[in-house]
């Protein structure tokens, strides 16, 4: 077999559509500005009336996507869903298709770790503020920085990074 002959053979495999079933799920879920596997959920909580067992509706959306297996009651809100948009009354509440796409809960305390965050940040920097000055001196001119047992950590962090004897210029 020649190389053009391959190589149309091969082109006429790629071009043929994956299936009908399969467009159909993904105008579906198009049209309910769904991913493919909510409609999978979705279409599984309608059919059965029970919330769905992740694992097999798993196993079913991977059947779909591998062996082009799609299962009933998908196959049936996807009808309905494209037969509603055709007619001009899909509505996304109609299926319960809005709850997938609610923002997620936050936690229930979630302000209160904040809070505590930026009090504790806020807490943080007011002693690095006030560390840096004297209570003794009338006004924040008298740095700690060449007062005995000042910022003897910062002094040394400080002393690492520019490779100075005495970054702060202190004579002592």
């Amino acid at each position: 077999m020649s190389l053009k002959d391959r190589s149309v053979r091969l082109f006429r495999r790629l071009e043929r559509p994956a299936g009908d079933d399969a467009w159909m799920i993904l105008e579906a879920a198009g049209a309910l500005d769904l991913k493919e596997f909510e409609l999978f959920c979705l279409a599984w909580r309608r059919w059965t009336g029970d919330d769905p067992d992740p694992k097999d509706v798993e196993r079913a959306f991977a059947a779909h996507m591998l062996h082009k297996k799609t299962p009933p009651w998908a196959r049936h809100l996807a009808r309905e869903v494209l037969r509603r948009r055709e007619q001009g009354c899909l509505e996304r509440d109609d299926f319960g298709a809005a709850r997938y796409r609610e923002p997620p809960d936050r936690p229930s305390r979630a302000r209160v770790y904040a809070a505590t965050t930026a009090v504790s940040a806020a807490f943080v920097l007011a002693l690095l503020i006030l560390g840096t000055y004297r209570a003794a001196d009338v006004g924040p001119v008298g740095r700690l920085e060449c007062a005995p047992g000042g910022m003897r950590f910062a002094e040394e962090v400080a002393r690492q990074f520019t490779g100075k004897p005495d970054p702060f210029g202190c004579a002592r």
